[in-house]
């Protein structure tokens, strides 16, 4: 899932790709997105512990927004306490994770026979629409 991913405090505003994960209660960033996008580790704010990839976890926590964009007329927008999981070697090659605090806001169906997830927003914190024909700024 695409996606564009704004942590304000840290002045991080990046394009992201999430992997749908129905299993995780919150959206997470892993190494390979943290570290393409010049995150400072060091400036991170230490989250609660909590379950994660290969058992108990301590991960960071920041206060961040997650932008969807349905064409280019409409935009979704979450405001959300992303966990950003420690960089180490066993997770390094993971994808970032969309979790449960934004896909329960969604409907979901799946149509094996073409291998289609499809999603229906329900609610969002707010979104905008572009009138067709407008650029969106």
């Amino acid at each position: 899932m695409e996606g564009r991913l704004i942590i304000p405090r840290l002045r991080i505003w990046s394009d992201i790709s999430f992997l749908v994960d129905t299993g995780a209660d919150t959206s997470r960033l892993h190494p390979l997105d943290g570290l393409r996008m010049g995150l400072a580790y060091s400036q991170l704010r230490i989250g609660p512990e909590s379950i994660g990839t290969g058992g108990v976890v301590r991960d960071y926590e920041e206060d961040a927004v997650v932008i969807f964009a349905e064409g280019v007329i409409r935009y979704y927008v979450y405001q959300v306490k992303l966990a950003i999981a420690r960089p180490t070697n066993d997770i390094m090659s993971l994808p970032s994770l969309l979790g449960r605090d934004i896909l329960d806001r969604w409907e979901m169906r799946y149509n094996p026979g073409k291998k289609q997830l499809l999603f229906k927003v329900v609610s969002a914190d707010s979104y905008r629409t572009f009138p067709k024909g407008s650029a969106a700024k």
